[in-house]
This record gives C-alpha cells, structure tokens and sequence, in this order.
C-alpha cells in the first residue's frame, strides 16, 4: 500500500474521496464510484486506509454491496 506523504491536491479524485469519507455520515461505495468517474470498483478500502493513516484517523466499513459506508472517524481511546 502507498504511503501518503500529503493531501491529495484539491480538486483531485483522492482529495475528493477523502472528502467524502470524512463528511459526518461517510461516503456510500456508489458515490466513491460515481468520484472515480468510472462505475467500476476501486481500492476504496486501500485508499481509506492511506487517508487514515496519514490523519491519524480509524477507517469504519459498513454494510455490502453498493451500499457499503466509508467512514474515517476519531479512534475510540480506552481507559
């Protein structure tokens, strides 16, 4: 997996996507897709994984399908 040096640009499909993954409710896979312009799958779980990591944030997947829910969110810290 790449590593993130940086944000992705603005106005690029990665700033887009982590975008998308950072808004409060997450972003459906479908919206990924529709980002990514091309109505196939991406590495939507890869790309989450390089943004959180890089923000030091937790990438949340939920659901299947078209439907599943990307979220990146504040990790839980336990007592």
């Amino acid at each position: 997996m790449r590593v993130l040096k940086r944000l992705p640009a603005e106005r690029t499909k990665d700033r887009a996507k982590l975008e998308a993954m950072r808004r409060p409710g997450g972003a459906r896979q479908h919206e990924l897709q529709e980002i990514d312009g091309n109505g196939g799958y991406g590495t939507y779980k890869n790309d989450g994984a390089r943004y959180a990591a890089f923000l030091a944030l937790e990438l949340k997947i939920s659901g299947s399908g078209t439907n599943r829910l990307y979220r990146l969110v504040q990790p839980e810290i336990l007592n």
